[in-house]
């Protein structure tokens, strides 16, 4: 299993996907460059994956008593500010990448992070391809794909009010952002 460890996440227009470019971990010690994947998804996939990552920020972040939508979007602030704050070069695919359609992927947790497992285009039991996210990463990558989703005029009545609202409190963003 290989590991995603910086990735770009853009909206491609003549698609209609989103495209996620990213690093793998497993690259030799003494390889220039590491190297990509090309993973895409659909908005029919993303809609059905988004409520389990939404539940499991708000089961992370706040006691199921408290049930504040403030506590999370404070939470959301301050993970936007932390993004704002980086810096880094786009991860771009080189010709050879592997590139192919998600169809499906599994969603695994504990209390600390979240794991997307997407198979790879062999779609072989054995062979897939991770991401890791804890809280704030997966917050900062949920802001990226809700300002995708707004550029692309995809439905966003299922976005939580926390998040919806921390995006309207800022400023343009970017065309690609950067994870």
């Amino acid at each position: 299993m290989s590991s995603l460890q910086r990735l770009t996440t853009e909206y491609v227009e003549t698609e209609d996907r989103i495209r996620i470019t990213g690093e793998l971990s497993n690259s030799a010690d003494d390889a220039p460059t590491a190297p990509t994947v090309v993973l895409w998804l659909t908005q029919r996939l993303l809609n059905r994956l988004l409520p389990h990552l939404f539940s499991w920020l708000q089961q992370h972040d706040s006691p199921p008593s408290w049930g504040d939508e403030a506590v999370q979007g404070f939470a959301q602030q301050t993970a936007v500010a932390a993004l704002q704050a980086q810096a880094a070069e786009p991860v771009c695919s080189a010709a050879q990448s592997p590139s192919w359609l998600v169809h499906s992927l599994q969603l695994s947790s504990t209390p600390e992070q979240l794991q997307l497992h997407f198979p790879t285009a062999t779609q072989q039991p054995t062979e897939r391809i991770s991401l890791t996210l804890a809280a704030q990463p997966l917050r900062q990558w949920l802001h990226i794909v809700y300002d995708l989703y707004v550029r692309a005029g995809w439905p966003v009545a299922l976005w939580p009010q926390w998040l919806v609202e921390t995006k309207q409190l800022g400023s343009a963003r970017p065309n690609t952002w950067l994870h």
